[in-house]
């Protein structure tokens, strides 16, 4: 381009102000500054999800492990404590490794049995907390990222974020295998004006995470959702039972016995409908809004991902509740 004598006259401040306001305004557009709240927000509802979450399952490993001694005890013609063959030192005590107990407990029209296995009976729901604790993992990496100060703050915590998404994988099938890697954070060198390049490095940073996270929680999320029906199935039999038992004893002139009764027959149903999968589907759906946004800017993405954020908080607190109405009712 020939610079004429006029342009040569220009005042150089006018110049860089023209400058400064065409690099502010490409810096706005990768700010991090509007993923705050809903990053600290998804954080604050996987906490509450892993915290949740794992109340009901210290509660249900409590009623299962009574419902099955109780059982073993009052029925040992159909109900039996019983150890795996060849463990326990039964056979060579030097090469032995496992000692392994186990439930097998049958209906008393001797149809239908179960077997309850020790992390039946101690850590019932321990899929389910495994992939939520790794989702905990992923969402206070993810908001370290959001909050760093330096280009290296943010790459230590990008690495920290695929350690995390190896987790949620491994937590869902152990089989399976995370082998997409997310690149190491770097910014456009022109952010590099006005302190803005951290900005830039942060938002291109979020933007591949949430994307590359996709895949694990697709796939935790239909694990969950099996888990949660294989646990229903073969652990409410104590809920049920409680239930059961406390209508077709209950005294009908007594009103404590009443409150008891209805306590264990709403354990049962509160069990039985316990928001586990759907809040776990929400927190997914969340995480995709806010994907969404990082990706095409969508403020209404963003307002999806809080209004679901929302809901598991509530979904949480449901599930805390149930995990103690589950143990007062069924202590008694």
């Amino acid at each position: 381009m020939r610079i004429t004598a006029h342009m040569r006259d220009w005042p150089t401040t006018a110049v860089w102000r023209m400058l400064i306001a065409t690099l502010i305004l490409g810096v706005a557009a990768c700010s991090t500054s509007d993923y705050d709240a809903p990053i600290q927000a998804f954080k604050s509802a996987t906490d509450a999800a892993a915290t949740s979450t794992g109340k009901v399952n210290t509660s249900l490993a409590e009623a299962t492990l009574n419902y099955a001694v109780k059982s073993a005890a009052r029925d040992p013609a159909n109900n039996h404590l019983k150890r795996e063959a060849k463990d326990c030192g039964a056979y060579n005590p030097a090469t032995e490794v496992r000692c392994r107990a186990y439930f097998e407990l049958r209906s008393a029209d001797g149809e239908h049995s179960v077997t309850l296995r020790r992390d039946d009976y101690s850590d019932p729901l321990r899929g389910m907390v495994g992939i939520l604790e790794a989702a905990q993992t992923y969402a206070t990496n993810l908001l370290a990222v959001e909050q760093a100060n330096t280009a290296e703050q943010v790459n230590n915590s990008v690495d920290s974020i695929q350690a995390s998404l190896v987790q949620i994988v491994k937590a869902a099938n152990p089989k399976a295998e995370f082998n997409d890697q997310i690149p190491q954070a770097a910014g456009e060198a022109v952010k590099w004006a006005f302190g803005q390049y951290i900005e830039s490095v942060k938002f291109d940073a979020l933007r591949k995470a949430t994307s590359a996270a996709r895949s694990p929680l697709a796939l935790a999320q239909v694990v969950f959702k099996d888990m949660e029906q294989s646990a229903k199935i073969a652990l409410t039999s104590s809920a049920m039972e409680a239930a059961s038992d406390s209508i077709q004893k209950m005294n009908p002139h007594n009103e404590s016995d009443i409150r008891t009764t209805l306590a264990a027959q709403n354990a049962y149903d509160d069990l039985l409908t316990a928001p586990l999968s759907s809040m776990f589907d929400n927190l997914v759906g969340a995480h995709e809004s806010l994907a969404k946004a990082l990706e095409g800017g969508s403020h209404l993405s963003l307002r999806e991902a809080l209004g679901k954020l929302d809901d598991i908080e509530k979904q949480a607190q449901t599930l805390a509740k149930i995990a103690t109405d589950l143990h007062d009712a069924l202590k008694k």
